[in-house]
């Protein structure tokens, strides 16, 4: 079963980051390995006290939400505890909120309270633009993205990767996570961004799995089989 690997990593070019920008993103990286292809992220496991629902597509085997950061268990209670605490003594400082959501986000796959994290986040970032540089604050409003995204709550994620393009209108991730949203929904829209994602490839090395990834989604959508199957399992 082909798997999504992931690592919190922007995927866009490297640049000289300002001194105070945070070191971290809460961006998931395209998959590095050419095999995996063929699915798309909106296909999520979607994990119950008792059973799981698997989204699968008609040509694949069900896709599942990546595994943590460079393929290892980053789950710590040490780690969760201290990031934990950091957000109850101060809830308004925004660095332990993306550290508390990218955590959740990544690690722990908890998409809810990786979501009130961002979401927090993203309030501060725009209510003081003049403290929190542009990039965090870009940042905040993908990770929230991203939360929605693989809790499957497809609308809301399309506003935040919106709000980013309506910022950097090519920022290559939220280009590519904003066609992945529109991928099912409204795959004529899909296909645009995923050829701007191609296009932006061609001059930026960094961006070659966004983009063949999205090609393969491009001869998808245009073949007509990006339509899913829901296939729900139980597991004791």
């Amino acid at each position: 079963m082909d798997k999504i690997t992931t690592t919190i990593e922007d995927a866009s070019s490297q640049e000289e980051a300002q001194p105070s920008r945070r070191s971290s993103s809460p961006r998931p990286a395209p998959p590095p390995l050419s095999n995996t292809l063929r699915y798309i992220m909106l296909g999520v496991l979607a994990v119950g006290v008792l059973g799981a629902v698997v989204v699968a597509f008609v040509r694949q085997s069900s896709v599942k939400p990546p595994p943590p950061v460079s393929g290892t268990d980053c789950k710590d209670p040490v780690t969760e505890n201290r990031l934990l605490q950091a957000v109850r003594q101060n809830p308004n400082d925004f660095n332990a909120q993306m550290d508390w959501g990218g955590y959740n986000l990544n690690c722990k796959k908890d998409y809810t309270p990786a979501i009130s994290a961002f979401e927090i986040a993203t309030r501060i970032a725009d209510k003081s633009p003049d403290k929190i540089v542009e990039d965090d604050r870009l940042d905040s409003h993908i990770g929230l993205g991203l939360s929605y995204l693989y809790s499957q709550r497809f609308k809301p994620a399309e506003t935040e990767f919106r709000t980013v393009l309506s910022v950097r209108p090519d920022e290559p991730a939220a280009t590519f996570y904003l066609a992945s949203t529109l991928y099912l929904s409204d795959p004529q829209q899909a296909l645009t961004y995923f050829e701007k994602v191609v296009k932006m490839a061609v001059d930026n090395p960094g961006l070659a799995e966004y983009s063949k990834i999205s090609q393969q989604l491009i001869d998808d959508i245009k073949k007509g089989t990006n339509k899913p199957t829901v296939n729900p399992t139980t597991k004791p």
